[in-house]
């Protein structure tokens, strides 16, 4: 039952493995410390053209860790559903994949660079169902700059202190 689902991801890893840099300037920007982006309420974050967003009828990161463990393919049985992000790696970091829950997967489809992070957090609260989600919605925004989901189109409205990368593995999970 998952096994379109399999191959979806591999071929998107496989993706991602292949277009990331074989070295250059991008490369050594990747290789540095990630800044963790702490955002004006003014500014209007953007997908990243690099990432890929793909959406999963079955844990298809679970599967393949199974797979991968030597168990057999009738033994493992399917699972819910998952959203993971696949950004290309470089010549010296691997393919970066984040598995997103459904919180922050609003708020990712809000980045379109024309929504403020203040539009942002409005929408997500609608959508959600909540109130009071400002910190975590900046928060989780701040995160997916970090980490390199998200970018913005300008500087302004963005100061960057430092921290050690902030996206490892699909078995990493972003959450509001």
């Amino acid at each position: 039952p998952y096994a379109s689902d399999l191959a979806k991801y591999e071929r998107l890893y496989f993706w991602a493995r292949m277009a990331g840099a074989p070295s250059g300037e991008e490369d050594r920007d990747r290789a540095q410390e990630v800044p963790v982006a702490i955002v004006s309420p003014d500014a209007r974050p953007v997908l990243r053209p690099d990432v890929t967003v793909a959406e999963f009828d079955h844990d298809v990161s679970s599967i393949a860790e199974a797979l991968e463990g030597g168990a057999a393919p009738g033994d493992i049985e399917a699972s819910e559903a998952c959203t993971i992000l696949f950004r290309p790696g470089t010549a010296t970091s691997s393919v970066q994949m984040l598995r997103i829950n459904d919180p922050t997967r609003t708020i990712l489809d809000a980045c379109d660079g024309h929504h403020s992070v203040s539009r942002i957090v409005v929408d997500t609260e609608t959508v959600l169902g909540a109130s009071d989600l400002r910190d975590r919605v900046i928060g989780a925004i701040g995160r997916l700059l970090a980490a390199q989901v998200l970018s913005l189109d300008t500087d302004l409205g963005v100061h960057r202190p430092m921290l050690a990368d902030a996206f490892a593995s699909a078995t990493q999970t972003e959450s509001m």
